[in-house]
């Protein structure tokens, strides 16, 4: 028998309307989520202070407000939130720095296959393991560097 939980709320903060879009794709490929999205840190923040969600998709390179800039206010804000930081920045010092403002994860999007390990980090993150991978990837995680925090 099968219990009935309420689908995670999810919010992509990407200036990126391609990244966007796929980033919805792949979430939409492992569930129903309830998912918002905004293309600013400004309005990121004001979605996650109405909408609250369970797992913030985070972007670093944005204009006027970076994701390093608003990370701290979005873990205040939301201190149980997953966090995870989808970004191109390969640097380890700069990857450690989220972590101390509360990145629970670090995804870097330079490989084709990141939506699959946003999809696999995610189903992980809520203890399930059924990741459909045909839309996105022709190998497995093939590239694609994962800096898990714990």
């Amino acid at each position: 028998m099968k219990i009935a939980v309420p689908a995670p709320d999810v919010l992509i903060i990407d200036d990126s309307a391609e990244v966007r879009q796929l980033l919805v794709q792949a979430l939409n490929d492992i569930g129903v989520f309830e998912i918002e999205e905004a293309c600013n840190g400004a309005d990121g923040l004001s979605a996650a202070a109405l909408e609250q969600p369970d797992l913030i998709l985070l972007d670093q390179v944005m204009s006027a407000q970076t994701g390093e800039d608003i990370l701290p206010s979005l873990r205040e804000l939301l201190p149980n939130a997953l966090i995870f930081m989808v970004s191109s920045i390969k640097e380890r010092s700069f990857i450690l720095k989220m972590k101390n403002l509360g990145a629970n994860n670090y995804i870097l999007k330079t490989d084709s296959d990141f939506p699959i390990i946003v999809q696999r980090k995610i189903m992980k993150a809520w203890g399930q393991s059924d990741v459909r991978t045909d839309r996105f990837s022709s190998g497995e995680g093939h590239g694609t560097t994962i800096i898990p925090f714990g």
